[in-house]
């Protein structure tokens, strides 16, 4: 039976005019593998559980999670993100998906 992905937030920098951006930091303990809709989940999960979120990102390694936000990673955190980043929210519906998920199309929060 696959199990929910556990995650909490390792960051959030809260916006009054939008809504706030979070980053969610999964716990690879908490699963055996992933897939698009788990990501989806865990990104509807976390908006209906901590509002206001505009824009989320998800990612499984504390690396990943210090660097997500970065206006311009540089090569390193640029790797670190290729293989620990996996979706995002963007304008508070659109899911996009990027790393080992990148390919997937975009899904509509609330679709």
């Amino acid at each position: 039976m696959p199990t929910f992905p556990e995650y909490r937030i390792a960051e959030r920098i809260i916006s009054v005019e939008t809504g706030d951006t979070v980053v969610l930091l999964l716990d690879p303990a908490s699963y055996t593998s992933l897939s698009d809709l788990d990501l989806y989940d865990v990104i509807a999960d976390a908006v209906d559980r901590f509002p206001p979120i505009f824009e989320a990102h998800v990612v499984d390694s504390q690396d990943a999670a210090s660097v997500v936000l970065a206006e311009e990673p540089d090569e390193d955190q640029q790797r670190i993100l290729a293989e620990h980043y996996f979706v995002r929210l963007e304008d508070g519906f659109r899911i996009v998906y990027v790393g080992p998920f990148e390919g997937t199309d975009e899904a509509i929060l609330g679709s």
